[in-house]
């Protein structure tokens, strides 16, 4: 007797009696089913349906719906994925796996890539989307396939390709806090074998979300957000191509480093928390100059049998802070400065077989070198020295060989194996000195350390395909994330990789003469060695010492109601606590103000950033006039609580955010306007919670934004 997974047999008896009479009136209704989505999840192009892993695609016309202009944005869309948030701080989080703080050398949970290149470094430069195809998000760890190991999954953002025609669009936008954007993109053939693109965005903020107390200056305020890129295409007749691609990003404002304290506690100062909302209470404005810049090239050659390709990337990034308030009190008793810079160079060759017969497989080379600098004065009058200074130089060299087949055991069961083996050295080079009155500069010797990593990750999966619409699967995968130095705190040991075993259980189905994407995902984590942030004075670290089995259910769906409405979302169901994290620091208020903490165990707590059950849907519903097309959206996002310190003392509480818009364009396709609005009931929403002994810390995410965006396409 035939065999089947579980998913498959609970999805027969749901559909039975409407799927076989569905396959055949299929192409009788093809117009009215949902069209097919291709990713590049497995590192060619596949229908995502036969992909046997949790990955949720979103078209530019999703993101339009919801005039989706960050990365932040796209949580909107994708259930369980939280982040990153206003803060440039504030690394992304899947299924509760995530990186707790980002700085130079410190490589997030959720690796993000622009067109097949790793983004070392997510800073507020980065965070913009720039003339986007369609971004995938991955969950899962993602330890074979891509050239760096993650444990939580991996955003991939694939930017737009010029064609063999001309294109030229722009728009022009103005929104509340006085805020003027604006974009262009053109694109179109140089000649018969070369095509390329130039894209610009640019936005400016005129008022800030809140307000500085202390001296009347606006905060939250973004001055600069720029975006270039351009994108060349090489397309010879003996089956090579060539893609080059430069790109330039720009933010320059203080909505990435704003923060204050928590409204009602009192700090060590004596000093009260005031401010609520978006508002600030500071003794000075602080302000962050990031810059980032990157080129890449990359060459496919066509074999017939494989495809070859080279992958080639060098980026730049480059953050100023300049003022930031280390107490959070309008006194001048802590003010840090910072520069921190990022270089990295990758290259990756990689062969991948054509998509036919029993057995398609891919491997390659992936090499990975990295240099991260930092230098931080802090100065004040709660420290004892006129000014505390430290450096730090980091180089990361890392090399992998990889290989996943995936081979057909019969007509309908296929069996995916893959394996990856890196080879990681990091160096460590450290300084600090103090000024004391004179004013004399006292240095402290250097200090150096090594760290070495040889990890070996893998991935195994069986998928057995039900029907022409239906398949479900089972898949065991192992991943790691990269350990590492603090560098900005001179003497703090370094913190370990982190490692996460995935065991799924999953059902990929089109149902409903293909009208309904229903796509299941049963999931359980065995999370080892887990990073997580301690907060200290003007500082943050990462440490280990975690060790936490999580669990949990993805759900995400697609429904055609008809060729004008469709609607789609995700839920997730999640739990997600440490089972042993011995060493934990536990924060308690001290009854004159400040906090204690002290090494305890927060057994059975939940981790950080891991909200027990959220979920997303999007409607949008099309009206065709004779005045033009009329397209309606809205969007709703919730998530329950979610906690943002081991000890979970501080919470962010349940929200729900509303989201709509309305677009037209005229007869020709060639005007727009688009009314839109984000976070509708003006939540206040948690970037980033922390504590340390002088200070309770927030920051928000944007408030009630709303606009007008007029477009024009030739």
């Amino acid at each position: 007797m035939k065999k089947i997974f579980l998913p498959g047999v609970l999805l027969t008896m749901l559909f039975h009696g409407g799927q076989s009479q569905a396959q055949t009136v299929a192409q009788a209704t093809a117009t009215t089913g949902l069209e097919e989505i291709v990713v590049t999840a497995q590192r060619r192009a596949e229908n995502t349906q036969d992909v046997p892993l949790t990955v949720s695609a979103i078209s530019a016309s999703a993101l339009n719906s919801i005039n989706a202009t960050t990365l932040q944005d796209v949580a909107l869309l994708v259930a369980g994925f939280q982040g990153p948030g206003t803060s440039d701080r504030t690394e992304p989080h899947l299924r509760g796996i995530g990186t707790q703080y980002s700085t130079p050398g410190n490589e997030s949970a959720v690796a993000l890539y622009i067109d097949d290149i790793y983004i070392t470094y997510l800073n507020n430069a980065l965070l913009q989307l720039n003339d986007v195809n369609h971004v995938e998000v991955l969950k899962g760890p993602q330890g074979t396939l891509f050239g760096r190991n993650t444990t939580g999954g991996l955003v991939s953002i694939t930017t737009r390709s010029p064609g063999d025609r001309f294109e030229a669009e722009a728009q022009a936008g103005y929104a509340n806090f006085d805020t003027v954007s604006g974009s262009i993109y053109i694109a179109g053939p140089i000649s018969d074998h070369i095509a390329a693109n130039l894209s610009f965005a640019d936005d400016h903020q005129g008022d800030g979300w809140g307000t500085n107390l202390a001296d009347g200056q606006p905060a939250y305020k973004t001055d600069r957000d720029l975006a270039a890129r351009s994108k060349w295409l090489f397309d010879f007749s003996d089956g090579t191509k060539i893609t080059l691609i430069g790109d330039y990003s720009e933010h320059l404002g203080n909505d990435g480093i704003d923060q204050r304290q928590i409204a009602g506690t009192t700090s060590l100062f004596g000093t009260p928390g005031i401010a609520t909302g978006w508002d600030i209470n500071s003794d000075v404005n602080g302000n962050v100059n990031s810059q980032s810049r990157g080129l890449s090239a990359r060459i496919d050659h066509d074999f017939g049998f494989a495809t070859l390709s080279s992958i080639t990337g060098y980026r730049e990034n480059t953050e100023d802070y300049m003022n930031l308030d280390g107490d959070l009190t309008p006194l001048p008793l802590v003010i840090v400065n910072q520069t921190l810079t990022t270089s990295t160079y990758s290259e990756e060759v990689k062969l991948a077989s054509a998509s036919v017969g029993p057995f398609v497989w891919t491997t390659g080379l992936f090499y990975y070198y990295d240099e991260d600098d930092s230098a931080v004065v802090s100065s004040g009058m709660a420290l004892p020295v006129l000014a505390a200074a430290a450096d730090g130089h980091q180089t990361t060299k890392s090399g992998s060989i990889y290989a996943q087949g995936t081979y057909a055991v019969t007509k309908t069961i296929n069996l995916t194996l893959g394996g990856r083996y890196t080879k990681e050295d990091r160096d460590l080079d450290q300084g600090s000195s103090i000024t004391v009155p004179g004013p004399i500069v006292i240095p402290s010797p250097n200090s150096a350390a090594s760290q070495s990593n040889n990890p070996v990750t893998w991935r195994v999966v069986l998928d057995n395909h039900l029907t022409k619409d239906v398949m479900d699967y089972i898949s065991v995968s192992h991943g790691f994330k990269s350990g590492g130095f603090n560098l900005l705190t001179p003497g703090s040991p370094a913190f370990a990789p982190e490692t996460l075993t995935t065991y799924e259980l999953g059902l990929k189905s089109m149902v409903f003469d293909r009208r309904l994407r229903l796509n299941l995902a049963a999931f359980y984590n065995d999370y080892s060695n887990i990073q997580v942030a301690k907060y200290g004075v003007a500082s943050i670290e990462l440490v280990n010492g975690a060790t936490a089995k999580t669990y949990g259910l993805d759900a995400d769906f697609e429904f055609s109601l008809n060729e004008h409405f469709t609607i789609s979302g995700g839920l997730e169901g999640l739990h997600a606590t440490f089972t042993r994290f011995e060493d934990a620091t536990i924060s308690t208020p001290l009854p004159s103000g400040g906090y204690s903490q002290v090494q305890g165990s927060v057994d059975g707590n939940h981790l950080p950033q891991a909200p027990d059950f959220s979920g997303t849907v999007l409607g949008t519903y099309s009206i065709p006039t004779q005045t033009g097309e009329f397209r309606l959206a809205a969007s709703y996002a919730y998530n329950s609580a979610t906690f943002f310190e081991p000890d979970n003392r501080l919470s962010q509480p349940s929200y729900g955010l509303v989201g709509a818009s309305l677009l037209w364009i005229d007869p020709t396709k060639h005007l727009s306007v688009q009314g839109w609005g984000k976070n509708l009931t003006n939540q206040q929403v948690a970037a980033g919670l922390g504590t340390n002994v002088l200070n309770t810390v927030i920051a928000l995410n944007a408030p009630r934004t709303y606009g007008i965006t007029v477009g024009y396409k030739y």
